[in-house]
């Protein structure tokens, strides 16, 4: 699952001057799945290196929204200038009758499209002025979560 949303997530030179450390905490934070491990690492990275800036704090907040994003089958979460995109594997273990409740919650800014290739939600979040854009990565990860609802058999 890929993850393309409007946020710097990286770290900075001036946070790991050291380009192996980094390397390394960057694999170490790909593999973040987890609130839990997403708190120890950010423990980890304040003892060995100091408060992380808000780019290493969203580069965790990524690999936990990846993560719950493939638990939920998407295959990718890409925003464009009007909305964000959620296709889902096409032979996804989902249960559908759960979509229509999801849609509704959601209302007016999700929908659901039934392609044959890969059906996707699209959240648009420019339609409406009342569209919390500021908070549209928390929003994304919580639509995700309740996704993950629709898994007939969890991974």
């Amino acid at each position: 699952t890929s993850v393309d949303i409007a946020m710097d997530a990286f770290i900075p030179p001036a946070y790991i001057e050291d380009e192996e450390q980094k390397l390394e905490i960057y694999k170490r934070i790909a593999g973040v799945e987890t609130e839990e491990e997403q708190d120890e690492m950010i423990d980890e990275l304040i003892d060995r290196f100091g408060e992380p800036p808000k780019a290493v704090q969203n580069l965790l907040f990524v690999a936990r929204l990846r993560s719950d994003a493939h638990k939920a089958y998407l295959l990718e979460i890409k925003q464009t200038d009007q909305f964000v995109r959620m296709p889902i594997y096409p032979q996804a273990a989902i249960d559908p009758s759960g979509i229509p409740a999801l849609i509704q919650e959601y209302a007016p800014y999700l929908e659901f499209v039934a392609d044959k290739e890969a059906p996707a939600f699209f959240l648009h979040y420019k339609k409406n002025n009342r569209f919390p854009v500021k908070e549209l990565p928390q929003y994304v990860h919580t639509l995700v979560q309740k996704m993950q609802g629709l898994v007939d058999n969890p991974s």
